[in-house]
């Protein structure tokens, strides 16, 4: 019984790992000039961080995962500031 046991736990042991090296094969190095993490998104503009995951969510701007944090396009951010007064404004009042 605790042959056959030791046998089960090597072998999740096993797929667990192999599963975590797959993991760090699809991390990719995204281009700073392009993705900017979605809290320093928030600093720059001077938006609120949930302000940006709401236009993430309604897909006004691009999103990718990458080691479990969420970048955001910087063009989009950049595009969005540009056609909203509002968020210039807002921006403005925070900093």
């Amino acid at each position: 019984m605790v042959a056959g046991f030791s046998l089960v736990m090597v072998f999740f042991f096993n797929i667990s790992m192999a599963r975590a090296g797959d993991e760090k094969k699809d991390e990719k190095k995204l281009d700073p000039a392009k993705w900017v993490y979605i809290v320093e998104a928030a600093r720059e503009t001077g938006l609120p961080r949930l302000a940006i995951v709401d236009l993430v969510r309604r897909g006004r701007i691009r999103k990718i995962a990458s080691a479990g944090k969420t970048f955001v396009s910087r063009a989009g951010i950049e595009e969005f500031m540009k056609r909203t007064p509002e968020a210039k404004r807002k921006a403005s009042k925070k900093k």
